[in-house]
Protein backbone atom coordinates (compact mmCIF):
# COMPACT_ATOMS: atom_id res chain seq x y z
CA UNK A 1 0.00 0.00 0.00
CA UNK A 2 1.39 3.40 -0.95
CA UNK A 3 2.13 6.12 1.59
CA UNK A 4 -1.07 7.86 2.62
CA UNK A 5 -2.03 11.29 1.34
CA UNK A 6 -1.89 12.47 4.96
CA UNK A 7 1.72 11.32 5.38
CA UNK A 8 2.71 12.62 1.94
CA UNK A 9 1.21 16.04 2.65
CA UNK A 10 2.94 16.12 6.03
CA UNK A 11 6.39 15.30 4.63
CA UNK A 12 5.95 17.80 1.78
CA UNK A 13 5.05 20.55 4.26
CA UNK A 14 7.79 19.54 6.70
CA UNK A 15 10.38 19.63 3.90
CA UNK A 16 9.24 23.08 2.85
CA UNK A 17 9.36 24.35 6.43
CA UNK A 18 12.71 22.79 7.40
CA UNK A 19 14.37 23.42 4.01
CA UNK A 20 16.01 19.98 3.84
CA UNK A 21 19.07 19.56 1.61
CA UNK A 22 19.42 15.78 1.54
CA UNK A 23 16.43 13.45 1.72
CA UNK A 24 15.99 9.69 1.55
CA UNK A 25 12.79 7.86 0.70
CA UNK A 26 13.45 4.28 1.80
CA UNK A 27 10.51 2.66 0.05
CA UNK A 28 9.79 4.51 -3.17
CA UNK A 29 6.43 5.48 -4.61
CA UNK A 30 4.07 8.38 -4.06
CA UNK A 31 6.27 9.63 -1.21
CA UNK A 32 9.11 9.98 -3.74
CA UNK A 33 6.84 12.23 -5.78
CA UNK A 34 6.05 14.37 -2.71
CA UNK A 35 9.76 14.79 -1.89
CA UNK A 36 10.76 15.42 -5.49
CA UNK A 37 8.04 18.05 -5.87
CA UNK A 38 9.68 19.83 -2.94
CA UNK A 39 13.08 19.35 -4.65
CA UNK A 40 11.79 20.85 -7.91
CA UNK A 41 10.41 23.92 -6.11
CA UNK A 42 13.49 24.40 -3.92
CA UNK A 43 15.71 27.38 -4.65
CA UNK A 44 18.81 25.65 -3.30
CA UNK A 45 20.49 22.43 -4.38
CA UNK A 46 18.44 19.59 -2.92
CA UNK A 47 19.12 15.89 -3.37
CA UNK A 48 16.47 13.20 -3.03
CA UNK A 49 17.27 9.48 -3.01
CA UNK A 50 14.46 7.04 -3.72
CA UNK A 51 15.48 3.55 -2.66
CA UNK A 52 13.55 0.30 -2.70
CA UNK A 53 14.14 -3.42 -2.20
CA UNK A 54 11.66 -4.28 -4.98
CA UNK A 55 13.05 -3.81 -8.52
CA UNK A 56 9.60 -3.91 -10.15
CA UNK A 57 8.29 -1.24 -7.80
CA UNK A 58 11.30 0.97 -8.64
CA UNK A 59 10.43 0.73 -12.33
CA UNK A 60 6.86 1.80 -11.55
CA UNK A 61 8.19 4.65 -9.42
CA UNK A 62 10.47 5.91 -12.20
CA UNK A 63 7.63 5.75 -14.74
CA UNK A 64 5.34 7.66 -12.39
CA UNK A 65 7.98 10.31 -11.59
CA UNK A 66 8.71 10.82 -15.30
CA UNK A 67 5.01 11.17 -16.01
CA UNK A 68 4.73 13.84 -13.33
CA UNK A 69 7.74 15.78 -14.64
CA UNK A 70 9.99 15.45 -11.60
CA UNK A 71 13.56 14.20 -11.33
CA UNK A 72 14.40 10.52 -11.53
CA UNK A 73 18.00 10.98 -10.43
CA UNK A 74 19.21 8.86 -7.52
CA UNK A 75 16.51 6.20 -7.82
CA UNK A 76 18.14 2.88 -6.94
CA UNK A 77 17.90 -0.51 -5.36
CA UNK A 78 18.62 -1.05 -1.68
CA UNK A 79 21.89 -2.93 -2.24
CA UNK A 80 23.21 -0.24 -4.59
CA UNK A 81 22.32 2.44 -2.07
CA UNK A 82 24.10 0.70 0.80
CA UNK A 83 27.14 0.08 -1.41
CA UNK A 84 27.50 3.85 -1.87
CA UNK A 85 27.75 4.40 1.90
CA UNK A 86 25.89 7.73 1.78
CA UNK A 87 25.07 9.50 5.04
CA UNK A 88 24.39 12.99 6.39
CA UNK A 89 20.68 13.04 5.56
CA UNK A 90 18.41 15.78 6.91
CA UNK A 91 15.33 13.65 6.40
CA UNK A 92 14.56 9.95 5.94
CA UNK A 93 11.22 8.27 5.40
CA UNK A 94 11.40 4.57 6.32
CA UNK A 95 8.51 2.98 4.45
CA UNK A 96 9.73 -0.19 2.77
CA UNK A 97 7.16 -2.71 1.54
CA UNK A 98 6.78 -4.78 4.73
CA UNK A 99 7.32 -3.75 8.36
CA UNK A 100 9.20 -7.01 8.89
CA UNK A 101 11.77 -5.69 6.41
CA UNK A 102 11.74 -2.12 7.74
CA UNK A 103 12.78 -3.14 11.24
CA UNK A 104 16.00 -4.55 9.80
CA UNK A 105 17.01 -1.08 8.60
CA UNK A 106 16.29 1.06 11.66
CA UNK A 107 19.91 1.10 12.87
CA UNK A 108 21.22 2.04 9.43
CA UNK A 109 18.67 4.83 9.07
CA UNK A 110 19.54 6.35 12.45
CA UNK A 111 23.23 6.08 11.56
CA UNK A 112 22.66 7.82 8.21
CA UNK A 113 20.72 10.77 9.61
CA UNK A 114 22.72 13.75 10.79
CA UNK A 115 22.21 15.28 14.25
CA UNK A 116 18.99 17.28 14.21
CA UNK A 117 17.74 15.20 11.29
CA UNK A 118 14.38 13.50 11.21
CA UNK A 119 13.53 9.87 10.47
CA UNK A 120 9.86 9.09 9.96
CA UNK A 121 8.76 5.51 10.47
CA UNK A 122 5.40 4.78 8.87
CA UNK A 123 2.82 2.17 9.82
CA UNK A 124 3.52 2.15 13.56
CA UNK A 125 -0.14 1.28 14.14
CA UNK A 126 1.09 -2.33 13.84
CA UNK A 127 1.73 -3.17 17.50
CA UNK A 128 4.59 -5.66 16.99
CA UNK A 129 6.44 -3.26 14.69
CA UNK A 130 5.89 -0.32 17.03
CA UNK A 131 7.23 -2.31 19.99
CA UNK A 132 10.34 -3.48 18.12
CA UNK A 133 10.94 0.01 16.75
CA UNK A 134 10.72 1.65 20.17
CA UNK A 135 13.07 -0.98 21.61
CA UNK A 136 15.66 -0.25 18.90
CA UNK A 137 15.33 3.52 19.23
CA UNK A 138 16.01 3.34 23.00
CA UNK A 139 19.70 2.82 22.23
CA UNK A 140 19.95 6.19 20.44
CA UNK A 141 19.95 9.72 21.76
CA UNK A 142 16.98 11.54 20.35
CA UNK A 143 13.30 12.30 20.70
CA UNK A 144 10.36 10.25 19.46
CA UNK A 145 7.12 11.90 18.40
CA UNK A 146 3.74 10.33 17.72
CA UNK A 147 2.55 11.82 14.43
CA UNK A 148 -0.91 10.27 14.53
CA UNK A 149 -2.62 13.69 14.83
CA UNK A 150 -1.25 14.63 11.38
CA UNK A 151 -0.68 11.28 9.62
CA UNK A 152 -3.63 9.10 10.69
CA UNK A 153 -5.44 7.87 7.58
CA UNK A 154 -8.74 6.13 6.88
CA UNK A 155 -7.08 2.71 7.36
CA UNK A 156 -5.78 3.60 10.83
CA UNK A 157 -2.16 3.93 9.66
CA UNK A 158 0.09 6.56 11.22
CA UNK A 159 3.74 7.41 11.78
CA UNK A 160 6.37 8.19 14.40
CA UNK A 161 9.20 10.66 13.98
CA UNK A 162 12.66 10.30 15.52
CA UNK A 163 14.81 13.41 15.79
CA UNK A 164 18.43 12.52 16.36
CA UNK A 165 20.40 14.50 18.91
Amino acid sequence: MAASIELSAFIAGLSQWRKFDMLLDLGSGFSSYALRTYQKASIKKTRVYSVDDDAQWLIKTVDFLKGEGVSTEDVMGLRDFYAQNISGFDFILCDLNYVEERIKHVDQMVDKIKPGGIVIFDDVHKADYQYELLQKLKSYTGDIYDLSPVTLDQFGRYSFAFIKQ
